[in-house]
């Protein structure tokens, strides 16, 4: 209750213009619909004030992606490794509908966020793809 209470500004310090914050718990969203260089620089504004707000606070925020995308390629590792292992003897068509169900989408999951957030998570991404060639 006290952490409600604690985030209950957040919502009118990062609003501005079109940009939208969604607050569930100890969890916040802020996004926007980018089409212009102005959009860009309304959603940069909001993630400055809600830097500055967590640094008045002394509340760190966790703005990594490099551990979630390196779950989701182990999943993704993990995953193919499991078809591979259980599956030698199906058809490419039956093989290609497990690959794009059970791999691939755990590997485009969220990407839009992070793709390519740096060139040596693209080339692991890239190396799980290849993986069922071999």
């Amino acid at each position: 209750m006290l952490f409600i209470i604690f985030i209950n500004d957040l919502a009118d310090i990062c609003i501005h213009d079109e940009t939208n914050i969604c607050l569930y718990a100890d969890d916040a969203k802020i996004y926007k619909h980018v089409f212009s260089k102005a959009d860009q620089d309304q959603l940069q504004m909001s993630l400055s004030k809600l830097h500055d707000w967590s640094n008045t606070w002394l509340l760190s925020l966790n703005l990594d992606f490099g551990m979630h995308i390196a779950e989701r390629i182990n999943k993704a590792y993990s995953m193919l490794w499991l078809i591979k292992r259980n599956f030698k003897d199906i058809g490419k068509e039956a093989f290609l509908l497990l690959y794009k169900h059970s791999v691939r989408s755990h590997l485009e999951y969220c990407n839009s966020v992070w793709a390519p957030y740096k060139k040596l998570t693209l080339t692991n991404s890239r190396k799980c793809k290849n993986g069922l060639l071999r």
